[in-house]
């Protein structure tokens, strides 16, 4: 930033580990389980926003008459800060039967921290979008490969894969605390858009719909 001594660096690392559980001597006579592994990650990555100059103001050439640079439609903001995410991962890899039958199991847990967003403004700020920091999310779940080779002989191989993931995104807190948040711009058919809020799914969408009696009609007063 030119006009305020904040310049955004921010760093990030990981660990991991893994343990061949085939190896110990207690294993080896176990002659139907060929190999077998446990693994455990742990990785902090940050990121800041996706285009340049979003701290300071930002100025666009103008086709008016007398042409020159205006504020654009992006507002700045001095008290954005990086985003950072907490990835953790466990899982574990076995083969049996002289490598004929495969499983890989893995469990992952995310949070993300001060995301970034892009904020619908009013016009009344004199611009339209302002990049935020606002809200927490949790995505966790599960992946599954199951690998089986029924057949194999010195010309010909028949190898299956199964995959099979479950992961969910929930969001914890949003920008300033609101109840819920519209995506700009995503009006669908039938008065649908995206929506987001405390409790619900990254990739909700909410409408309007009209109060109806029983046989079906509208409803123009409660009573």
């Amino acid at each position: 930033s030119k006009y305020k001594d904040k310049q955004p660096f921010f760093n990030y690392a990981s660990i991991s580990g893994s343990f061949i559980v085939s190896d110990l001597p207690f294993m080896k006579p176990l002659k139907w389980i060929g190999y077998s592994k446990l693994s455990k990650t742990y990785a902090s990555t940050g990121k800041g926003p996706s285009r340049a100059y979003i701290i300071d103001w930002t100025f666009q050439p103008q086709n008016s008459t007398g042409g020159g640079y205006a504020l654009g439609v992006t507002l700045n903001n001095f008290d954005l800060t990086p985003e950072f995410s907490n990835n953790f991962e466990v899982g574990g890899e076995a083969k049996f039967l002289n490598n004929r039958i495969g499983i890989d199991v893995a469990y992952f847990k995310n949070r993300v921290k001060n995301q970034i967003i892009a904020n619908r403004m009013s016009y009344a700020t004199g611009g339209i979008l302002k990049f935020v920091n606002g809200g927490s999310l949790l995505a966790e779940g599960w992946e599954i490969q199951f690998t089986a080779a029924p057949f194999r002989s010195k010309t010909f191989s028949w190898d299956i894969t199964v995959n099979f993931d479950k992961a969910r995104t929930i969001i914890e807190k949003m920008p300033g605390n609101l109840p819920f948040y519209y995506d700009s711009d995503t009006w669908l058919y039938g008065q649908v858009r995206s929506q987001v809020g405390v409790g619900q799914s990254l990739g909700n969408l909410s409408g309007n719909t009209y109060n109806k009696s029983k046989s079906g009609e509208l409803l123009i007063s409660p009573s």
